[in-house]
């Protein structure tokens, strides 16, 4: 263990390994969820969401519609508009400036 102290802890400049990938912590639920719990537990969402409950009605929207896009306007000097549009969606996790120039 020359990558350790006395006292176990890493040495600076020692290259960790990371740890387990995610996709192992997801295999483990994929095989302890099954897709009948999953059917289970979207009907029971949505019953609650029917009955009223915010946070239900807010997870299946969130999981049905997707989650709303995030919009920021920033101002500068005279009468140039800015607006950032943040796009959340897995394969574009980029934002996009679009410019507006108002006379």
């Amino acid at each position: 263990m020359a990558d350790r102290d006395e006292k176990g802890r890493f040495i600076p400049g020692h290259q960790g390994i990371g740890g387990r990938p995610a996709e192992h912590f997801l295999d483990i639920i994929r095989e302890c969820i099954t897709d009948d719990d999953w059917r289970a537990i979207a009907n029971k969402a949505k019953e609650q969401a029917k009955k009223g409950n915010e946070k239900a009605r807010k997870w299946c929207s969130d999981y049905i519609l997707g989650l709303p896009l995030q919009r920021s306007e920033i101002t500068g000097s005279g009468t140039m508009l800015v607006e950032w549009i943040q796009v959340n969606q897995a394969d574009n996790d980029s934002s996009q400036p679009v410019q507006d120039t108002n006379p």
